[in-house]
């Protein structure tokens, strides 16, 4: 995933998720990971919310517009 994705933006979840639907209004199909729920699922707690947001290199330039 590294070679072809980059990241974009970390950070709490209700920011992560309103970028991810300006993305995707963009046509693009962001990758979100949230380490946090994979450690509740997994039964570890967790004292935050936070999300990462990784979009293909290629379309890298079209996303960084909505910052």
């Amino acid at each position: 995933m590294k070679n072809s994705f980059v990241l974009i933006f970390t950070g709490p979840t209700i920011e992560a998720q309103r970028l991810v639907s300006e993305i995707r209004a963009l046509g693009i199909r962001p990758i979100v990971k949230d380490e946090g729920e994979s450690g509740r699922l997994a039964g570890f707690g967790v004292s935050h919310a936070m999300q990462t947001v990784w979009v293909h290199k290629e379309e890298e330039k079209q996303v960084k517009n909505l910052f």
